[in-house]
This record gives structure tokens, sequence and C-alpha cells, in this order.
């Protein structure tokens, strides 16, 4: 494996150095998911059309996303060769995805994150951060968090801006109360039968089958609604029919924009709840999320979060029919802990962002 890194480290500086003397156009490459747009990747892009740069979108044409993508602007297909020589002589890549990222230092490479780090990133981040890796954050305590945990990231490196899909944020309420659980990296890969008997999944289903639940909404002109993570995507065909047929279809952006009201267990989405001045609960019935190689439990306090914490369920549900009740409207409180926790709520974002990556390229 150290050969191979060697090898393909060869490779790429010698496709770098004649890549670059032969196409001239200096790229900058950006990204969100393989198979999927909606995130700051492509809220980055959206910006840069009317601005004085060549960009380029990496999705696969597999993607439901790829034509979309294709009508914004420049779109290459994720993995091909083309994809591939872009990596090599771009003059930066700006992703959501790390995973994206290989590691190729004499790039600039932005890491747009997919959502505010509330958890530990260092042992995710130790494994990529080299002289040309940035990191883009939005709230104070991230940033200051993130500058003491990861000692491989320096204050040069690490960018107080904002998220760039923040500025494309409209508030479209309906009477819809979103759910949104983050990822279990252990059920990944396990036989879905037996997945389907977690306590992550039987508290999906719990949700949607408790009548009282149902009955209570209903009853005050509520749906409830799921947005499954990418990454649990595919155990849904396994889910109960009363949440299949729950399931959120659209955008991240939209499902935020429509919503009144977010339950989440740690899922970041709940910063863009908060952005938007909407209400949140924090549904954290099991611990589970930190059982994995990539994330530790931060210094962030969910007790002084941006909504009530709750552990069990019928205190979860005697929350919920509160803030129900009360029209889903947010708690002064949790309105100033937003405010006091990001650096910016403007729509300056992108602009931001980009000011950096041209800083340093």
């Amino acid at each position: 494996m150290g050969n191979f890194r060697i090898l393909k480290r060869y490779v790429f500086i010698f496709i770098r150095k004649i890549g670059r003397g032969v196409y001239k156009k200096r790229i900058w490459l950006i990204s969100d998911r393989e198979m999927s747009a909606g995130d700051n990747g492509e809220a980055f892009f959206k910006y840069l059309q009317d601005k004085k740069v060549d960009s380029v979108f990496a999705i696969s044409k597999k993607s439901a996303d790829y034509e979309r993508l294709n009508k914004i602007g420049k779109v290459v297909d994720y993995g091909s060769l083309t994809h591939k020589f872009l990596s090599c002589i771009s003059e930066c890549h700006c992703s959501s995805q790390l995973l994206h990222m290989e590691n190729h230092c004499e790039t600039k490479q932005i890491f747009l994150q997919h959502g505010v780090a509330a958890h530990d990133l260092s042992k995710m981040l130790k494994e990529v951060a080299h002289k040309n890796f940035y990191v883009i954050t939005s709230g104070k305590q991230e940033y200051e968090y993130m500058l003491k945990s990861n000692r491989q990231i320096d204050a040069s490196h690490l960018w107080l801006t904002g998220l760039p899909r923040f500025d494309l944020l409209e508030s479209r309420s309906k009477k819809m109360i979103g759910i949104a659980f983050t990822m279990r990296h252990k059920l990944l890969g396990q036989d879905p039968k037996k997945v389907m008997d977690t306590e992550y999944f039987r508290t999906i289903g719990r949700l949607f089958e408790d009548q009282e639940i149902r009955s209570f909404l209903a009853s005050n002109g509520y749906e409830l609604r799921i947005k499954m993570h990418p990454e649990m995507e595919y155990f849904e065909e396994y889910l109960p029919a009363v949440v299949k047929e729950k399931i959120y279809r659209g955008t991240y952006q939209s499902f935020v924009e429509e919503s009144m009201l977010l339950v989440t267990d740690y899922s970041s989405i709940a910063f863009d709840f908060a952005y938007l001045g909407k209400a949140v609960i924090y549904y954290q019935f099991d611990d589970t999320y930190y059982d994995n190689p990539y994330t530790s439990k931060g210094k962030y306090d969910y007790e002084n979060g941006l909504g009530p914490l709750t552990i069990d369920y019928d205190a979860f549900l005697d929350v919920l029919k509160k803030m129900v009740l009360n029209q889903c409207k947010l708690e002064e409180k949790y309105r100033q802990r937003a405010k006091e926790f990001f650096a910016y709520m403007d729509r300056s974002n992108c602009q931001r962002v980009y000011e950096k990556v041209k800083s340093v390229i």
C-alpha cells in the first residue's frame, strides 16, 4: 500500500506538471457527493457562475442531479478520465465531502464541510490535512474548538466564513414536522432484516406507528415526514409501509425550508434550521452515533443547544406536543443561542469563501 501511494503521488505530480503546461485554463473543481448535489458544493458552484472563474462540478452521470447541474454550469462525470485529469491539474478543489479529496498537497483543497461541526473531527482531518488543506467553519465556538483540537491545522487554514448553502435558504414553512436522524456507521453493510431490529430503526418505526402522535398531529393540521440520511437510504425498502410513504424525497434545502419544526438526534441540519430561526427538538434515544472511526464527542453542549434535549420517548412526546400547541414558535432563548453561535447570519457566506480561496491561489 505504501509503494502504491508513492507511485500514485509521482503519477499525479507528472500529470499536473505536464497537464498545466498544456491545458491553460485554471479550473476550480467543485463537488458534493458522487451521486447527489444539493450541499455546500452546489451552493458555491452556483455563486461562481458570474465570476471570472473556470468552475467545473463533478458528479456522476447516473445521478438524478446531473442534468440539473449541467444547466447551471460545466459538469464532469465523477470518476471519469476527464474528472481524474481535472483533479490533477485544477487550481483548487472545493468539496463538502472529504472522500473526494485525495491528499494532493500541490492542489489547494478546501473542505466546505457538509454541516456545522458539532463533533470532534480530528480523527478524520488528521488523515487528510496538508500544507494546502483548508476548512470552512460557521460558528465562533466551532472555530475555536477545531483550532484547539486539530493541531495539524493552524489558524490560517481554518476559515470562519459560514457555509455557502446558508445563502440559499428561504423559509417556506408548511405545517410539517421534519425528522432527520444522522447515520449510524456500525449499521452499514449489515443484514437489513437484523438492522430493522436495532434501536435506531425501531425508534423511526415507533414515531410513525404511534397512534397517539398520528392523532395529535392530524387534529392540529400537521404532517410528520422523515428525511433519510444518504448513507441510510439503502435500508428504505425494509422500512414499514407507514414510514416509507412519509419519506421526504425533496432536497435537504427544501426540507429545511418547508419544515416548521425539526426533530433530530445529532444531525448538523439543526444549525440550518436555527439559521432560519426555526425550532428544533433533540431526541437522542441512543448514543451509538459516536461508535465510528471518524468522529468523537466534541465540546458542543446539547443541554444548552438550539432546542430542548430529550432522551426518553415520553419526555420527547411531551415536548413535541407543547411545541405544536405553540405553533412551533422558536423560544427567544434558542434564538439568542443561535445568534451567539454563528459568526454571521447574512447572505454573504459564498462571498467570504470566494475571497478566501482567491487569497490563497
